[in-house]
């Protein structure tokens, strides 16, 4: 009886090795998205022609370099960059590359076998039983190429869904700049109004303390420098929704009109 229970135990020794061994072969899966997001960032340099694109292992980095282009005023391109790096959506999609990766190695794997242990106590008395079980489904061995073929597609098609997204942003992020250029062009003429509707007003008032005019000619005056006034406050209000539209898309935190925009307007 006691070589039965010496082979018994032998039997669970065996079995928790295989548990262990089977745990070891799943704990030395490693998740790399780094081919990932590089594939990603070729797709979207070859559209927008910008090298640079958000990587979470590398936030860091990007911080710092969306520092420096921030410095001595902000290009078109330079904004198109910022957004690559900055944007908050952009970088959330990103994140669900590295997901995508790791349900593909976890497609790869087989699931944790099940190890059973029962206790049998003899009727007639001697020493107990101990019977150990492990359960592997061995459907899973066919499974699980399949498995991985829906997650590499499905990895693809997310690296594919964030480059779209990443153009479509790089093209929000010019065209935002130009109109936020434009809107502050639109300021610098209406100030530009205020400051000859002023003068006329000057002259036309001195025009009539010299016998030249009329109350009339004072009044219209007044009209349009009224008017050249409420122009002024619009475009103000008008630039600094465009501009705090820019930052948002850059994901930049900064006054609107602490960004400086170096870039003149394209001809017509």
């Amino acid at each position: 009886m006691q070589k039965l229970y010496n082979v018994g135990r032998r039997r669970g020794w065996l079995a928790v090795g295989v548990l262990a061994g089977g745990l070891a072969l799943a704990g030395c899966a490693r998740v790399d998205p780094r081919p990932d997001y590089q594939q990603a960032q070729a797709w979207v340099q070859r559209s927008t022609g910008v090298e640079r694109l958000f990587d979470p292992q590398q936030r860091a980095e990007h911080a710092r370099l969306v520092g420096q282009l921030l410095q001595d005023g902000l290009s078109a391109n330079e904004a198109v960059q910022v957004a690559l790096l900055n944007n908050a959506d952009l970088q959330a999609a990103l994140y669900e590359i590295g997901v995508a990766r790791a349900d593909l190695v976890q497609a790869g794997l087989l699931s944790n076998p099940v190890l059973g242990i029962a206790l049998q106590l003899p009727a007639g008395g001697g020493l107990a039983n101990i019977d150990f079980d492990l359960a592997q489904n061995i459907a899973e061995l066919w499974q699980i190429p399949v498995r991985k073929q829906v997650a590499q597609r499905d990895l693809q098609r997310t690296i594919l869904e964030v480059a779209r997204q990443a153009v479509t942003t790089a093209t929000d992020a010019r065209q935002r700049y130009y109109a936020a250029r434009a809107a502050r062009r639109r300021l610098e003429i209406a100030r530009q109004n205020v400051r000859i509707s002023e003068q006329i007003l000057e002259l036309t008032t001195f025009r009539r303390q010299a016998g030249a005019g009329s109350e009339l000619d004072v009044n219209l005056a007044r009209g349009i420098v009224l008017e050249a006034r409420r122009n002024l406050a619009e475009a103000r209000l008008a630039a600094d929704s465009a501009v705090r539209a820019l930052a948002g898309l850059l994901g930049l935190t900064t006054r609107a009109d602490a960004l400086e925009l170096i870039d003149p307007l394209p001809d017509p």
